[in-house]
């Protein structure tokens, strides 16, 4: 098997399992912790002093966290995927 083939392999088998931690009771509560978060931030945003440039920055990244967090195992998930379609590919 290749460098190449085998790196995809493994990038496919990750999508899978971080998919797997997405649907697993753990992943569903840290994803609902995540958007109780988003909420909460963008709930204190809306009541904060807009002249406050300390706490609108530190609002801004309880917001980012919450954001990048969802959008990292996204990622992965995504590229997961797109190697199974590689690996499919090359099949045929």
């Amino acid at each position: 098997m290749s460098i190449e083939k085998d790196a995809i392999i493994r990038r496919a088998v990750f999508g899978e399992q971080v998919q797997q931690f997405f649907n697993s009771p753990l992943g569903q509560y840290l994803q609902h912790r995540m958007q109780a978060e988003w909420q909460e931030a963008v709930a204190e945003f809306a009541k904060c002093d807009p002249s406050d440039a300390e706490k609108v920055r530190q609002i801004q990244a309880k917001m980012r966290y919450a954001e990048h967090f969802e959008q990292w195992l996204g990622e992965a998930v995504q590229a997961g995927l797109q190697a199974i379609g590689v690996l499919e590919d090359r099949e045929e």
